[in-house]
C-alpha cells in the first residue's frame, strides 16, 4: 500500500469514539469522512508519503507502531519527491516519531509549490485503531490527525474472545418511550450479565498484577543478595588492600633502617646531625 497523506479533510473528534463504532460493526468505510481513517489489512506492508507546504516543521507520531523512516527531505514539487530510493548501508532507522521538514522558503512563504516530504513504512501486524498525529497539541485541535483501522477482523474477534461465555443482556424499557435507565442498565434487571463481565476483568487484572509482583519480589531478593555479596566483597578488598598496604610500609620502613644504619656503619658517610636510625 503506497499513500499519499493531504489534509483537504481535517479530523474531528468522533463520538463515539472510532474504536467502539467498530465494535458495534460499522465498517470503516462508513465512519464519518471527518474521522479521516483508512482500513489496513493484517499484514499489509504500508508506505506512507505526506507532504508539507507549510513553513513550519511537524512532528508526526504514529500509535501502535514503530515505522521505518524511508526518506525525508525537500522537493521542488509533490510531483518531485522520489518514488525509489536506496538502502543504506547500516539500514533504515525505526521511530515512532519522524519530523516533517519545513518546504523550501523565502520571504517566509513556501517557493512555488514547493514541498517537505517524509517517506515511512511499516507492517500492519498489530490490530487496532491507531492515532496519526502531528505532536504540536494545537495543530491535532486544527485536525492534523489520520486514523488507522487495523484488521477489523481481530479487533471485532478480540472483543468476542473477551466476553465469551457472558451474555450482555438488554436492559428492559423502563418507561413509557423505551428508554433504559441507569437503574434498569446496571442494576438487577440485566440479569447481572454486566457485572459478571466485570468480576471477570478484575480476575483478569488481579492475575496480571499478582505476576508482576512475584517478579519483582524475585527482581528485589535476586538485588538484595547481589548487593549483600558485593558489600562482603568489598570489604574483603578493603581488608586485603589495608594488609598489603602495612605490609608494604612495614617494608619501606626496614629498607630505610638497613640503609640508614649502612650508612652510619660506613666511614666515608658524613655524619649530618638529626640523621639516625
Amino acid at each position: 500500500m503506497n499513500s499519499f497523506l493531504s489534509f483537504d479533510i481535517y479530523y474531528q473528534s468522533q463520538n463515539p469514539p472510532i474504536l467502539a463504532q467498530i465494535l458495534s460493526g460499522t465498517a470503516p468505510s462508513a465512519l464519518s469522512p471527518n474521522a479521516n481513517a483508512v482500513e489496513l489489512k493484517f499484514g499489509q506492508v504500508v508506505q506512507l508519503v505526506f507532504y508539507n507546504y507549510d513553513t513550519g516543521e511537524h512532528p508526526w507520531h504514529l500509535h501502535g507502531h514503530n515505522f521505518w523512516i524511508v526518506a525525508q527531505g525537500t522537493a521542488s514539487s509533490a510531483s518531485a519527491v522520489p518514488t525509489t530510493f536506496t538502502l543504506p548501508a547500516g539500514g533504515l532507522p525505526r521511530r515512532d516519531v519522524v519530523t516533517l521538514a519545513a518546504c523550501p522558503q523565502s520571504g517566509g512563504s513556501c517557493i512555488g509549490n514547493s514541498v517537505g516530504y517524509t517517506v515511512i513504512r511499516w507492517v500492519a501486524d498489530n490490530p487496532g485503531v491507531w492515532f496519526f498525529h502531528c505532536h504540536i497539541e494545537w495543530h491535532v485541535e486544527a485536525g492534523l490527525v489520520m486514523m488507522f483501522v487495523e484488521d477489523v477482523a481481530q479487533i471485532v474477534g478480540n472483543k468476542t474472545a473477551l466476553y465469551s461465555g457472558v451474555s450482555l443482556a438488554k436492559c428492559p424499557p423502563a418507561n413509557a418511550t423505551g428508554t433504559c435507565t441507569q437503574s434498569t442498565c446496571m442494576g438487577q434487571n440485566d440479569s447481572g450479565a454486566r457485572d459478571k463481565a466485570d468480576e471477570k476483568h478484575d480476575q483478569n487484572d488481579k492475575k496480571q498484577a499478582d505476576n508482576e509482583n512475584t517478579h519483582l519480589s524475585v527482581v528485589e531478593e535476586k538485588h538484595t543478595a547481589t548487593n549483600e555479596h558485593t558489600e562482603k566483597s568489598s570489604d574483603t578488598d578493603v581488608k586485603q588492600m589495608q594488609a598489603d598496604q602495612n605490609q608494604n610500609d612495614y617494608a619501606k620502613d626496614q629498607n630505610v633502617n638497613s640503609k640508614a644504619k649502612n650508612d652510619y656503619q660506613n666511614p666515608d658517610f658524613p655524619i649530618k646531625e638529626g640523621y639516625g636510625y
